[in-house]
């Protein structure tokens, strides 16, 4: 039997140059913050949204829902298999809306590798009412490709820290 322990996520690029993820930096003045938990192999975050990611009155604008999703599947990716993907897919599901002031849950119920990508399923839910789902897929690329895309300089810290996560 194994025991999960909960603990807050490693996140790889907070020791990079000029982090400043609009979901979960600490630094992004207008970012959402979102404290990321791993819980085994996945990952979940509580949390509650100001007013002003608001699209129609008193409810979440869908693209920050949206963006939630990404980013909760994202580090449950990389947390289950320590190498990075990049979204090529994500659909949403709008079950009931989000308001702003309330006590959220972010949490992926569904990782799936096949080849070269991954199947994520993250639910925001509030109690156990389920607000919206989210299907994404992770395109996972190599360490040389992240060379290529992102430059030396990036590849060359991201896998100093990528080993000091390890």
């Amino acid at each position: 039997m194994t025991t999960n322990i909960c603990e807050k996520l490693k996140n790889l690029f907070e020791k990079h140059t000029n982090y400043n993820s609009f979901a979960c930096s600490a630094q992004n003045q207008y970012g959402l913050k979102l404290n990321i938990i791993q819980d085994g192999d996945s990952c979940y975050s509580d949390f509650k949204l100001d007013r002003m990611y608001t699209g129609f009155p008193n409810i979440i604008h869908g693209g920050i829902q949206a963006t939630i999703i990404d980013e909760i599947g994202f580090w449950a990716m990389f947390n289950k298999y320590k190498t990075v993907g990049l979204t090529t897919k994500l659909s949403i599901e709008y079950l009931n809306k989000v308001e702003p002031e309330i006590n959220l849950k972010a949490l992926v119920t569904k990782i799936i590798k096949s080849d070269l990508d991954v199947n994520v399923e993250v639910h925001i839910k509030t109690n156990n009412l389920t607000l919206v789902v989210g299907s994404l897929t992770y395109k996972l690329i190599s360490d040389i490709l992240l060379k290529r895309y992102f430059g030396e300089k990036f590849y060359t810290e991201f896998i100093r820290i990528k080993n000091e996560y390890n």
